[in-house]
C-alpha cells in the first residue's frame, strides 16, 4: 500500500528523487567543467527576446558574483 504526502505518494516521491539523482549524476560526467574553478557546469536557458531565445548554453554554476567567465553553447542538449 503507497503511503501519501498531500499529493504524492511515497512511491512516486521515491522514483522522482531517483530520476533527479541520476540527472545529477549524468550532469556531473556529460557537462563541461569550467576552468576557473573545476566544477562541472550548469545548463542554462536564454530568456532574451532575439535570435539566441530558447537556446541553451553552459556557465559556471556559483553565484552570479563568484562566477568565472566561462560560457558554452550547449549544442545537442535541447
Amino acid at each position: 500500500k503507497d503511503i501519501h504526502y498531500g499529493c504524492i505518494s511515497f512511491k512516486n516521491k521515491v522514483s522522482y528523487v531517483i530520476k533527479t539523482l541520476y540527472y545529477l549524476q549524468w550532469a556531473d560526467t556529460k557537462f563541461p567543467v569550467c576552468p576557473g574553478h573545476r566544477q562541472p557546469c550548469t545548463i542554462r536557458t536564454v530568456m532574451k527576446i532575439g535570435p539566441n531565445n530558447a537556446r541553451k548554453f553552459f556557465t559556471c554554476k556559483l553565484p552570479k558574483t563568484k562566477q568565472c567567465q566561462f560560457f558554452e553553447w550547449a549544442e545537442g542538449y535541447d
